[in-house]
C-alpha cells in the first residue's frame, strides 16, 4: 500500500522518532554504530543516483536523533552527572505525598549548590511529618545529595519517574527548611475546576452516572470505583477509560454534525473545533495522548481550512515530533505509543478502505426496503468496526503484552457492543453540564450508565477472558503480527496480497488470543504450589483441578502487596478462585482492596473472627467483598478447607491484638503434607504445639512475617517424618546435632529461597 508514497515529511520525522526512541533507551554501541555507518550511506549515495534523497534523508533524520538524544539526556537531563556529594538545593514544591510512615516531594529546582542550575524536576523521600507541612508552591531549603535511578532493580522506576519528567532522587541527609509560601501549580487550579464539574455532573444526574461522566469527559479516573475499572481492563476497555484521541474525536464530530446543523460550513466549523481543542486539552490537564490528537486535530483543520484537504498520517507524525521535542521524556510514557499506534492502525484501515472501494453504482439498493437498508447498514458498520479494531489492536498488541503482562480476548467484541452507548452518553453527557441545570437532560444518562455497568459486569465476571501473554509464543506472534503490519502498510502490494496479508493479520491475532487462552487454562490446571519467600511476607499459590488460591501469611502493607503482583506474575494468573488470610488487621483491608483492584477475586476465606476488633474488620471486608462480587467464606476449627484436591488447615491463627502475629498452616495433598510456620512457632510455648502438629509433616516451610523476635531458636531432631525444610527466618537454626541428622536421613535443605515449587 506504500502509506509513505508521497509523503515525504511523515517519512522524515518517523525515522527520526524511531532513532530518538532506540538511541535514549539502547545503549552507547548503538550510537557508535550509527556514527560509523551514516558517512559510509552518504559515500554509498554518490554511486546511486536513484537513492540518493533517500540515503540523505535517512542520515540526517537519524543523526539529528542522535545529536538529540546526546544533547538533552546525556548533557541535560541528568543533574547527578554533574553534582557529586551533598549540596545545598533550594526548589519550589510541585507535589506532595504522604502515606504509611513516609513522604514524598516533588520539586523544581531554583539552585543547586553554589551553581543556579538550569530547573529540574527532582523526587525526594522523608518522613510523612515533614511531607505534612509542605504545600505544593512552597519553597524549600536542605541539604541532600542527588542520586539517579539507574540501579537494576530500579530499572521501572527510573522509567516512570523519567515519563513524569523527574531526572534524579534527593537523599536528605540534614535540615529540610520551608523559606516562604506560595501558589500552587496551575494544574492544582485546573483541577479544582474538574473537580466542581465532576459534583456538578453528579448532582444532575445519578452519582454513577456522574463518575462516568468525569472519567469519560474530564479523563477524572479515580472517581470511579475500582471494580469499574477493573471490570473495563478484564474486557479490553480501559482506553476509554484512558482519555484518548477517541474521547476528542467523538466530542469533535459532535460538534461538527451540530454546527453543520444551523448552517454553519464545514471550515468555519474547523477553525471552531480549533479552540474548543486547546481549551479542552488545558481543561483536562494535557495528558499526552490527549495532546496528540489535539494537535493532530488542528493540524488537519488548519489544512482543510487554507487547503480543503489533510493528511492524517503527516498530521500523527507532527503530533508525535513537537510532543518530544517540547517534552523528550515523553518517549517513556507508554499512553503516548499506545495512542500514537492505535491511530497509526486507524490510518492504515483508512488508507486500506479507500484503496478498496468499489466505484460502480449499485442503483438496486435504493430499491431495498427501509428495514433492509437498516440491516444492511447496521451489519456493514458492525464489519468495519471489528476491521477497524482488528488494525488498532494490531498495531498496539506488542506494546500492551509487553507493559501489561496481559490482554483481554474480548477487547474487539465488547468495543464493538459498547462504543455506539459510550458515544450516545458522551454527548448527552456534555449537554448535561452545560445546559443540565436548565433542562433536566441528566435523568437520560442512568439508563445508558446502567446499561454500560451491566454489559461490563457481565462480561467481566466470565472465567479467563483476560489472561496472561508472559509466554514466549504469544510475544513472537505478537513480534509476527507486528512485522506483517509494517510490511502490509509499507511496500506496495497489489490487491490481492493486501487481502491476504490481512487475513493473516487477524489470523495471528486470533492465534495470539487463543494462545494466551490456552496457556492460560494449562497453567491453571497444572496442579501446583509455589511459594514466594519476602522479608514481611510469606506467599503460596495453589492450583488445583483448575482451581487457583492464593494464601498471604504477611504483614499487610504496600511491601506484601509487591509480593502478591511478584506471585501472580510469576504464576501466570491474571484472576483467583480464593484469596486465604491466615489473620486478621486493620491492614487487610486496603490490603484486599488493592488486590481486587488488580485481580478477579471470587472467594475471600478468613479466619472466624474472635474478638471485637476482629469482627470490625470483617465488616468492612464484607462491604469491600461486597463491592467486588467476591463473597466470604470461614475456616472451621481442624476442618481442611479443600480446593480441588488440597485441604487446608489453618492450625494457628493469632487473634487481633493479643499477641506479634503466629501463624501456622498445612496443606495436604492426599500423598505429602505441606505446613507453613512463621517466625516464632518455635518460640515460647508454642514450640511444643509447633512439634506436634508437624509430627507427620513432609515439607516444613520455616516463613519470615511478623515482628522479628531478638530470641534466636534452634530446629531440634523433633520432625521424623520430614523429608524437606525451606528455611526462611533468620532466627532459627539448625543445631549442629540436628543437621547432620537431617543430611543423613537424606532431608533437603532450602536456606531462603525467592521462588520455589514445593510440589515439584
Amino acid at each position: 500500500m506504500k502509506i509513505f508514497d508521497r509523503r515525504p515529511l511523515a517519512s522524515i520525522l518517523c525515522i527520526f522518532l524511531f532513532g530518538f526512541v532506540a538511541f535514549s533507551q539502547g545503549e552507547v554501541w548503538l550510537r557508535i554504530i550509527t556514527a560509523a555507518i551514516a558517512p559510509l550511506l552518504l559515500i554509498f549515495s554518490i554511486f546511486k543516483t536513484k537513492i540518493k534523497k533517500l540515503l540523505i534523508f535517512l542520515c540526517a533524520s537519524i543523526t539529528f536523533a542522535m545529536l538529540f538524544s546526546y544533547a538533552y539526556f546525556d548533557l541535560y537531563f541528568f543533574p547527578d552527572d554533574r553534582v557529586s556529594g551533598t549540596t545545598e538545593i533550594v526548589g519550589t514544591v510541585y507535589d506532595t505525598e504522604k502515606a504509611n510512615g513516609y513522604g514524598k516531594i516533588i520539586f523544581i529546582s531554583d539552585s543547586i549548590g553554589d551553581d543556579s542550575f538550569p530547573s529540574y524536576k527532582l523526587v525526594m523521600y522523608c518522613n510523612e511529618e515533614d511531607a505534612a507541612r509542605i504545600n505544593p508552591g512552597d519553597k524549600i531549603k536542605f541539604r541532600g545529595a542527588i542520586k539517579s535511578f539507574d540501579k537494576d532493580s530500579e530499572g521501572d522506576l527510573r522509567r516512570y519517574y523519567a515519563s513524569l519528567g523527574i531526572s534524579a532522587k534527593c537523599e536528605l541527609s540534614d535540615f529540610l527548611e520551608i523559606i516562604s509560601h506560595g501558589n500552587p501549580p496551575a494544574e492544582y487550579k485546573l483541577s479544582t475546576y474538574r473537580e466542581a464539574l465532576t459534583r456538578r455532573a453528579m448532582m444532575l444526574s445519578d452519582n454513577y452516572s456522574g463518575r462516568l461522566i468525569s472519567a469519560l469527559i474530564l479523563g477524572e479516573r479515580d472517581s470511579l470505583s475500582e471494580k469499574t475499572q477493573l471490570d473495563f481492563r478484564r474486557i479490553g476497555l480501559t482506553h476509554m477509560l484512558a482519555l484518548s484521541g477517541m474521547h476528542l474525536a467523538i466530542l469533535s464530530i459532535g460538534i461538527t454534525k451540530l454546527l453543520g446543523f444551523f448552517g454553519v460550513g464545514k471550515r468555519t466549523a474547523g477553525i471552531v473545533n480549533i479552540f474548543l481543542t486547546i481549551g479542552y486539552m488545558v481543561l483536562t490537564g494535557l495528558p499526552l495522548s490527549v495532546v496528540r490528537a489535539g494537535i493532530m486535530l488542528i493540524i488537519a483543520s488548519l489544512l482543510f481550512a487554507f487547503i480543503g484537504s489533510h493528511d492524517s498520517l503527516t498530521s500523527l507524525s507532527i503530533a508525535v515530533f513537537l510532543i518530544i521535542i517540547f517534552n523528550p521524556t515523553s518517549i517513556f510514557d507508554i499512553s503516548l505509543w499506545l495512542s500514537a499506534f492505535a491511530t497509526l492502525g486507524m490510518v492504515v484501515f483508512g488508507e486500506y478502505s479507500s484503496s478498496n472501494q468499489n466505484r460502480r453504482k449499485r442503483p438496486e439498493r435504493n430499491e431495498r426496503p427501509p428495514l433492509i437498508r437498516a440491516l444492511f447498514g447496521a451489519l456493514n458498520w458492525i464489519k468495519l468496526s471489528l476491521l477497524s479494531s482488528v488494525f488498532a489492536i494490531s498495531s498496539t498488541i506488542l506494546l500492551s503484552m509487553v507493559d501489561f503482562q496481559g490482554v483481554s480476548i474480548l477487547s474487539a467484541l465488547s468495543t464493538v457492543l459498547l462504543t455506539p452507548v459510550i458515544t450516545v452518553f458522551m454527548y448527552l453527557a456534555v449537554l448535561t453540564l452545560l445546559i443540565g441545570g436548565f433542562v433536566p437532560i441528566g435523568v437520560l444518562l442512568s439508563p445508558l450508565s446502567s446499561l454500560v455497568e451491566i454489559i461490563t459486569s457481565w462480561l467481566s465476571s466470565f472465567n479467563n477472558i483476560y489472561v496472561s501473554t508472559g509466554y514466549a509464543s504469544t510475544i513472537i506472534l505478537s513480534v509476527l503480527i507486528t512485522t506483517l503490519l509494517f510490511v502490509f502498510f509499507t511496500f506496495n502490494l497489489k490487491r490481492i496480497a493486501r487481502k491476504i496479508a490481512l487475513c493473516l493479520v487477524a489470523a495471528l491475532l486470533f492465534s495470539t488470543y487463543l494462545t494466551s487462552f490456552c496457556l492460560g487454562l494449562s497453567v491453571k490446571n497444572d496442579d501446583d504450589i509455589m511459594f514466594i519467600n519476602e522479608v514481611s511476607a510469606s506467599t503460596f499459590v495453589l492450583k488445583s483441578e483448575g482451581k487457583s488460591a492464593l494464601i498471604c501469611s504477611a504483614t499487610y502493607n504496600d511491601l506484601a502487596l509487591s509480593y502478591v503482583n511478584v506471585a501472580m506474575n510469576t504464576s501466570h494468573l491474571t484472576e483467583l478462585d480464593y484469596y486465604i488470610a491466615t489473620h486478621y488487621g486493620f491492614g487487610l483491608i486496603n490490603h484486599f482492596k488493592a488486590i481486587s483492584a488488580s485481580y478477579k477475586i471470587r472467594t475471600l476465606v478468613l479466619p472466624r473472627p474472635r474478638s471485637d476488633d476482629e469482627k470490625a474488620i470483617l465488616n468492612w471486608l464484607i462491604k469491600s467483598a461486597d463491592e467486588y462480587g467476591a463473597k466470604i467464606e470461614f475456616f472451621e476449627s481442624r476442618t481442611p478447607y479443600v480446593i480441588g484436591s488440597l485441604g487446608i488447615t489453618l492450625n494457628h491463627s493469632t487473634v487481633y491484638g493479643e499477641d506479634t502475629i503466629r501463624a501456622a498452616l498445612t496443606i495436604d495433598d492426599g500423598d505429602v503434607k505441606y505446613t507453613y510456620l512463621s517466625e516464632g512457632m518455635l518460640l515460647d510455648d508454642f514450640a511444643n504445639f509447633t512439634y506436634r502438629i508437624t509430627k507427620d509433616s513432609d515439607v516444613i516451610i520455616f516463613g519470615s512475617h511478623g515482628k522479628s523476635y531478638k530470641d534466636t531458636a534452634n530446629i531440634h531432631e523433633g520432625f521424623n517424618n520430614t523429608e524437606t525444610f525451606i528455611l526462611c527466618s533468620d532466627n532459627l537454626y539448625f543445631t549442629q546435632s540436628s543437621y547432620d541428622l537431617y543430611v543423613d536421613r537424606g532431608c533437603k535443605i532450602y536456606s531462603h529461597p525467592k521462588i520455589l515449587s514445593i510440589k515439584q
